[in-house]
């Protein structure tokens, strides 16, 4: 009988945190399929397979995570009616939807990315993606894209666009990462192929902003800090991002949304 589990990878990331992944197994044999969150140890409960009150997101992210596992299920039951004899690879096909052309479509793809983002409570990486989205949407004059059409050609007309329509470094640069980010979870889920992947030849990392990065002192960072606003409310809300910011080493605001 195949059997179904949200688990914590080992791997740890760059930021000190571990993937969560499904894991399916069956015969003996499992197979990880990766989900878009991640966590640390004491935000998650392995034995039930879900975040603890520690993470911040919670509730969010384990409706979530259920959903993933409710289709793991689903597809599994359907698998079982079908043939008793599937192996993990009839419901790896199944699951990523691999023979699917629509599924391979971007804007498709990058529609349930944002929808995930959004249920997971990650509004502002939802925001971003979402402009991102509509951006090269306007640019390719068709929501008909597939992985595979996205090259290193396509993706330097589209800085051209961008360029036409008075884009900066910064702002082209933050389009270009969006876009490498999505095909990195396609690629993970195996709806685009890493053969194809574009990033190699084109490289983000030539787009620098060219603005000169100027830095408060401490004293006057305290000065904004203690600075009473009781006639001036509307701006309170705008300190305190920008102190929480400065407490956490710089958190960029669609973070901290």
């Amino acid at each position: 009988m195949a059997t179904v589990k949200t688990v914590l990878r080992k791997t740890k990331l760059a930021d000190g945190s571990y993937p969560i992944s499904l894991r399916v197994s069956k015969d003996r044999h499992s197979k990880f399929f990766q989900t878009i969150f991640r966590a640390f140890p004491n935000e998650w409960n392995q034995t039930t397979g879900s975040f603890t009150t520690k993470n911040s997101n919670s509730t969010q992210n384990n409706r979530l995570l259920l959903k993933f596992k409710d289709r793991a299920l689903k597809i599994l039951s359907e698998l079982e009616m079908e043939k008793s004899d599937f192996t993990l690879r009839d419901f790896e096909n199944r699951f990523r939807i691999v023979s699917n052309p629509v599924q391979q479509n971007v804007f498709y793809f990058w529609d349930e990315i944002i929808g995930e983002m959004i249920y997971a409570g990650r509004t502002g990486n939802a925001k971003v993606n979402k402009d991102t989205f509509e951006s090269l949407k306007k640019f390719n004059k068709s929501t008909r894209l597939n992985f595979k059409e996205v090259t290193p050609s396509f993706l330097y007309k589209y800085e051209a666009f961008l360029r036409s329509r008075g884009g900066s470094d910064g702002g082209i640069g933050v389009r270009m990462r969006t876009i490498r980010a999505l095909y990195n979870f396609a690629i993970e889920r195996n709806i685009a192929k890493e053969q194809d992947y574009p990033f190699k030849i084109y490289k983000v990392s030539k787009l620098k902003g060219k603005n000169l990065k100027k830095a408060l002192s401490i004293e006057e960072v305290l000065k904004i800090r203690d600075l009473d606003l009781i006639k001036y409310p509307s701006f309170i809300n705008s300190r305190n991002y920008f102190i929480f910011s400065f407490y956490t080493r710089g958190m960029n605001f669609a973070d901290m949304m």
